[in-house]
Order: structure tokens, then C-alpha cells, then sequence
């Protein structure tokens, strides 16, 4: 019987191509103003998703969400 590592029982379980979220969703689940993630995507901290088509609206993945809770989180531990 084959064993499955932690790695891929996660990927397996939790795929993160999966998860797309407008600026403003990222904006009201991380607490980060529209505004502060348009300024960080013109720094290139974070990427939006290619547009498809005729789409208009910024589309941002698992990863971008996952560095904007990381920047969030040492932003508030520095200032304290």
C-alpha cells in the first residue's frame, strides 16, 4: 500500500488554482483598502490574474491573497 506525504494529501484536498477573488473580495477579507493593493500591484508585490477576454475587473489568486495576509500581519507586529 502506497503512502501519500502531507504535501499531497494537502494538494490533493486543497487546490489553490481554484480560488479567485476580485479586488474588492480580497479587499474585504484581508481588511487591505482597494486603493493599498492597487499601489502594491504597481510596486509588483502582488499580481492580478491575466484579464480574460473583456473581463475589467482585477482577479487575484490564492497567492496574492496569501502575501497581502502576510504583508497585513508584519505591518500590525511592527507598529506595535
Amino acid at each position: 500500500m502506497a503512502y501519500l506525504d502531507k504535501r499531497e494529501v494537502i494538494e490533493s484536498i486543497f487546490k489553490p488554482d481554484l480560488f479567485k477573488f476580485r479586488i474588492g473580495e480580497l479587499s474585504k477579507m484581508t481588511g487591505v483598502s482597494t486603493r493599498q493593493l492597487r499601489y502594491w500591484e504597481s510596486k509588483a508585490i502582488i499580481n492580478p490574474l491575466p484579464r480574460e477576454g473583456d473581463q475589467d475587473a482585477r482577479v487575484y489568486n490564492y497567492e496574492a491573497f496569501h502575501k497581502v495576509q502576510s504583508i497585513k500581519y508584519f505591518w500590525m507586529k511592527a507598529i506595535r
